[in-house]
């Protein structure tokens, strides 16, 4: 009858929580007092199973204009999916929802009725609105250029005279200075594919010159820098911008100088010649100097 006491493992509860028991057998007693005080137990055993272990990657994006799209599924593989714009048969109907990014579980149920799930992202994108950057800029002597940083969703392909440039790699030696079209073509997860068109701008290095210096002694007067052609850029004397050499403040020896320019759009180019600064030792000569007229010559 109600009115008795319950025991879990012998501690007075009210009700048993799973989540806060691990896996395994538990005594659960309940015990009953009459009007005379008389008691009975009843005893029964509970058993918390153990919840499936469920995991489940994030979903590809896919283009709102796109059709139903069958969701990837996690492991163990016979889970399903709920969540905005999930239909029946774990698939993913975008007109459902729009433009976003949707939060989707991914759940599981074992043989022991024990539910489990884990979460997966889906992002609806606009098919018709690649973010492209345009024109691309880059220089000459780049070397490779990841085309990836300019553009959103990434995962699609760059072409170029017909041929798909290879991870969005473009090596810039291969092009010369001017303007080059290029597409950029993306497939989301379902099929919906878009493209878009960018100029590549591969800009001339700038190619500085740096004539010769005067002879450089310890004791000589400061140099103001010049030598640099064309005008405009930075001096370098052992890696520290200088704009003029003081031979006063130097010890004898040799030196790096570099000159370095920067073209209007950003490329960058250094020169540099050694340099060498010779030590002017101190003379001392007696005052007066005392002869005879008489004396050998000195």
């Amino acid at each position: 009858p109600a009115g008795g006491v319950y025991l879990l493992e012998d501690q007075p509860v009210n009700g048993v929580d799973p989540s806060q028991l691990a896996p395994g057998n538990y005594t659960l007693k309940y015990i009953v007092n009459n009007a005379s005080n008389c008691a009975d137990t009843a005893q029964g055993t509970v058993l918390i199973e153990a919840s499936p272990a469920v995991a489940v990657n994030d979903q590809p994006n896919i283009c709102a204009q796109g059709g139903v799209f069958d969701l990837v599924l996690g492991a163990p593989t016979n889970g399903v999916f709920s969540g905005p714009g999930v239909i029946s048969g774990n698939k993913f109907d975008p007109s459902a929802v729009g433009i976003g990014t949707y939060q989707l579980t991914y759940s599981i149920t074992d043989g022991n009725g024990c539910t489990s799930g884990a979460i997966s992202n889906i992002k609806v994108i606009d098919g018709d609105a690649l973010q492209l950057d345009s024109p691309i800029a880059v220089c000459e002597d780049q070397g490779v250029v990841d085309l990836y940083d300019f553009v959103e969703p990434q995962g699609g392909e760059f072409v170029f005279n017909g041929d798909t440039l290879e991870n969005g790699e473009l090596i810039v030696a291969g092009f010369a200075p001017g303007s080059y079209q290029m597409e950029y073509r993306f497939t989301s997860g379902n099929g919906c594919f878009v493209s878009d068109f960018t100029t590549l701008e591969v800009n001339e290095t700038p190619n500085p010159t740096l004539s010769s210096l005067p002879l450089l002694c310890t004791n000589g007067d400061p140099l103001v820098l010049s030598q640099g052609a064309p005008g405009g850029g930075n001096y370098y004397l052992d890696s520290t911008i200088v704009t003029q050499i003081d031979p006063a403040a130097l010890d004898s020896g040799e030196y790096l100088l570099e000159y370095e320019l920067t073209s209007p759009e950003g490329c960058v180019a250094r020169v540099g010649r050694n340099i060498e600064l010779f030590f002017y030792p101190d003379l001392v000569f007696p005052d007066p100097l005392d002869e005879c007229v008489n004396n050998d010559p000195f």
